[in-house]
C-alpha cells in the first residue's frame, strides 16, 4: 500500500467513511479544529487531536504530491507550505504539550475549511 492509499485508509478508518470531496474535506478539518480546541481546554484529549490532525494533514500532504493533482501549481506550491507547517506544530505540540500553537492550528484549519468556493451552510 502506498503512503497516500495508507493516510486515505487511516483518514476512513478515523471518520468511518472515505473521502468524498470538498464538504467532506471541510467536516474533517472543522473536526480538526474541534478536537484541537477541545484540547485547549482538557490538555488530556491533546493526544487525540494531534493524531487525528496528523492523519487529516499526511493526506494533504500526499495529494500535493501526487503529480496529477487537479490543483493548479500556486495552489498546491501554497498547500503544500501549510502541509509543512501543521507538520511541524504538530510535532511540536507532541514534544511539548504545554507550548503547543494550538490557536494557529485551529486557526489554519477552520480558515481551509471555510475558504471560498466551499459550498456549506455558512453562506
Amino acid at each position: 500500500m502506498t503512503d497516500a492509499l495508507a493516510a486515505h485508509a487511516a483518514y476512513a478508518r478515523a471518520t468511518g467513511r472515505m473521502r468524498g470531496g470538498p464538504d467532506t474535506e471541510s467536516e474533517a478539518l472543522l473536526r480538526a479544529a474541534h478536537l484541537l480546541d477541545r484540547a485547549r481546554l482538557d490538555r488530556r484529549r491533546l493526544p487525540e487531536a494531534l493524531r487525528f490532525n496528523l492523519r487529516l494533514w499526511a493526506i494533504f500532504a500526499a495529494e500535493v504530491a501526487d503529480p496529477r493533482s487537479p490543483l493548479p501549481a500556486p495552489a498546491r506550491d501554497g498547500l503544500r507550505e501549510l502541509c509543512a507547517f501543521m507538520d511541524d506544530a504538530i510535532r511540536r505540540a507532541a514534544r511539548r504539550p504545554r507550548q503547543a500553537p494550538l490557536d494557529a492550528m485551529i486557526r489554519v484549519n477552520r480558515l481551509l475549511a471555510e475558504r471560498p468556493g466551499r459550498s456549506d451552510h455558512r453562506q
